[in-house]
């Protein structure tokens, strides 16, 4: 509550509600598992005293992030650090619950995935001068779509970005 006087005017109380919000900087985040990753969470002004605010992962067998962070006195964002337990199946959602009525909960999404691997048995066959040369190379993991480089062909051969085919 707030009261105001004057002289000459009558006095009357009144309630002001301050709200905030929070965001995090990416709504959805890819993570390899053993990873981590830091999401900058922000509030909407600048913090009138230092603020504490809890966090949860809905599926720490994912991903975790860390019970609380907290936002300093005069300042609107901290990091959060995400940490990628296991590949996830589902997402998991990352929430405030920031407990305060003046401020909303927000959430993100993490998508924890394996880590790339090569899948093309090596060596690769051998070419011969004057014959056409196929090999496509495959992967696993990681996040496609992939993109495939291979610099140090002989010359005359090279490979298609998208599909690996050499």
């Amino acid at each position: 509550n707030i009261t105001g006087t004057a002289a000459g005017y009558v006095t009357v109380p009144a309630s002001v509600t301050v709200s905030a919000t929070l965001s995090f900087n990416a709504q959805t985040s890819t993570i390899q598992a053993g990873n981590t990753e830091n999401l900058i969470l922000t509030l909407s002004g600048n913090a009138p005293s230092t603020l504490t605010i809890p966090l949860h992962s809905d599926n720490t067998a994912v991903a975790t992030v860390p019970s609380s962070v907290t936002i300093a006195q005069g300042l609107n964002s901290t990091t959060v650090t995400v940490t990628g337990v296991a590949q996830g199946t589902a997402p998991a959602h990352i929430s405030t619950n920031a407990g305060n009525s003046f401020i909303t909960d927000v959430t993100t999404t993490v998508v924890v995935v394996s880590g790339l691997a090569i899948t093309t048995p090596s060596p690769l066959p051998s070419g011969v001068i004057g014959t056409a040369y196929n090999v496509t190379l495959t992967a696993s993991g990681g996040t496609q779509p992939y993109s495939w480089s291979a610099p140090s062909l002989p010359a005359g051969l090279s490979i298609n970005a998208s599909t690996g085919a050499i």
